[in-house]
């Protein structure tokens, strides 16, 4: 982990942690119990997952991968209900069997401090996960139905993270609204450059954005989001994203989920490269036993992770298995058709293992 995101950390903690009196008592554990049965002393959880793979294809040429795709880890301390700060770091290693760059890292995923004033508000300040659309904040794909995202996520539409200062918040509407109606959002500012913690985010200075989603319960769901930034490369090109995704359990097996992103792009992009980027996805989900599901995904959009843009067509089965909370185990084929494409379609096929800690 960078040296400077100690350092970071480290003086934000010094600046606005409380004072305790006396000596400080300090609690650390590996569920979230800890922060329960310790709630007037400093108390850290340390967690996090791994997963590891065999995948492979049919494109000429192309190697079968086994090998170990994540390893997350954690720090989560807190003070009472108010303070957090909040660390993570990552080993990724992903084939490239599925058409995007390999990708092997050690990186800091996350690295904030958060201040709550109750579901109405929280600050959080450092880098935190983007609030865009359904699998950007959440983004670990162990909890996840499939073994790869969706397309806007392996093309990086809009980075994984953020380095500034973000907004929270939950509002629970009462009459004459239900009981149960949620209404969450989100605003951010944030800050890169080629020297930025944050070496994904290829954006050059400031960027904005913002969500807003209103739930009834955690089964259904709809929100928008936004994100506009100055691009580095290619070109110095400004992009402005938005996403609309929603969520609805059909009955008590079936879920629905759906995400749409667009992205539209000045006239410094590349002739070769799509001005504008549109992107969708479809996923059904039959939980047809407590701990057996099978998925389906339709993911179509523009692609021009290559260079050249084209249009890509994916169907995705994933049949996954859980045998217990922490553990999860997952076989999942999918085809990839390619339009106007330099390269042939192929079909890609892999199974994976995780656990939770």
């Amino acid at each position: 982990m960078p040296r400077r995101a100690y350092l970071l950390l480290l003086v934000c903690w010094l600046l606005f942690a409380p004072a305790t009196a006396g000596a400080i008592d300090w609690k650390i554990g590996r569920t979230p119990d800890v922060f329960r049965t310790h709630p007037d002393s400093i108390t850290t959880r340390v967690g996090g997952w791994m997963d590891a793979s065999y995948e492979d294809n049919d494109s000429p040429g192309s190697a079968r991968s086994i090998n170990v795709n994540h390893l997350n880890i954690f720090l989560d301390t807190r003070y009472g209900e108010e303070w957090q700060v909040f660390v993570e770091a990552e080993f990724e290693h992903e084939s490239d069997l599925i058409g995007f760059p390999l990708e092997r890292e050690y990186e800091l995923e996350q690295g904030y401090v958060r201040y709550r004033l109750g579901d109405a508000l929280e600050v959080r300040l450092g880098q935190f996960n983007t609030p865009f659309g359904y699998w950007t904040p959440v983004h670990w794909t162990i909890v996840m139905e499939t073994i790869r995202p969706p397309l806007h996520e392996q093309e990086r539409i809009t980075p994984e993270q953020q380095q500034g200062l973000g907004l929270i918040g939950r509002w629970f509407p009462r009459d004459p609204a239900p009981t149960d109606l949620e209404i969450r959002y989100a605003a951010y500012t944030s800050y890169g450059n080629s020297s930025s913690l944050l070496q994904e985010s290829k954006t050059d200075g400031w960027s904005l954005g913002g969500d807003l989603r209103l739930g009834i319960r955690e089964e259904h769901f709809a929100g928008v989001s936004y994100f506009q930034r100055q691009r580095e490369l290619p070109k110095d090109r400004s992009e402005r994203s938005i996403a609309f995704y929603g969520q609805t359990q059909l009955t008590s097996t079936l879920l629905l989920r759906a995400e749409y992103v667009r992205q539209q792009r000045d006239s410094n992009t590349v002739p070769e490269l799509s001005r504008d980027i549109n992107i969708a996805y479809a996923k059904l989900r039959w939980r047809f036993h407590s701990r057996f599901y099978l998925n389906y995904r339709f993911n179509w959009g523009d692609d021009d992770s290559t260079g050249i843009a084209f249009q890509r067509r994916v169907n995705t089965f994933t049949l996954g298995y859980q045998p217990k909370p922490w553990l999860r185990l997952k076989a999942e084929y999918s085809d990839h058709d390619f339009d106007d494409a330099p390269r042939r379609d192929f079909r890609y096929w892999g199974l994976s293992i995780g656990t939770l800690f």
